[in-house]
């Protein structure tokens, strides 16, 4: 299964990109034109929902590599999978904790999206 992108607007004006699958090749290179857009366009509060992603490449971690650099304007709710270390290492930020399990997690983000 390639990559699903699922994209809402709620009502507190934020922007919620849901992505399932595998976040790889082309579907990554078009996952991170579309938050790019999004931010050029004015968006400033972007969630993006990763939980049901399977798999991530090289290309797919270019995504985490330009989310680092956005200063906060996008949240990451990582994928559930699990994931090596070394692969989610890109987005290894000081704002980011670690649970029992050793998976990392954004402090903001614990809360369930509806």
């Amino acid at each position: 299964m390639s990559a699903t992108f699922t994209v809402d607007f709620r009502d507190d004006g934020s922007l919620l990109v849901r992505m399932a699958g595998k976040l790889r090749g082309h579907a990554a290179r078009e996952g991170l034109m579309f938050l790019k857009n999004a931010l050029e366009a004015g968006q400033r509060k972007v969630r993006l929902d990763l939980r049901q992603i399977t798999s991530i490449d090289s290309i797919g971690r270019t995504v985490f590599n330009w989310i680092r650099g956005q200063n906060g304007s996008i949240d990451v709710l990582q994928p559930v999978m699990d994931f090596e270390s070394d692969e989610l290492a890109a987005i290894s930020l000081s704002e980011f904790s670690e649970n029992e399990t050793g998976n990392s997690y954004h402090n903001t983000c614990r809360e369930e999206i509806a």
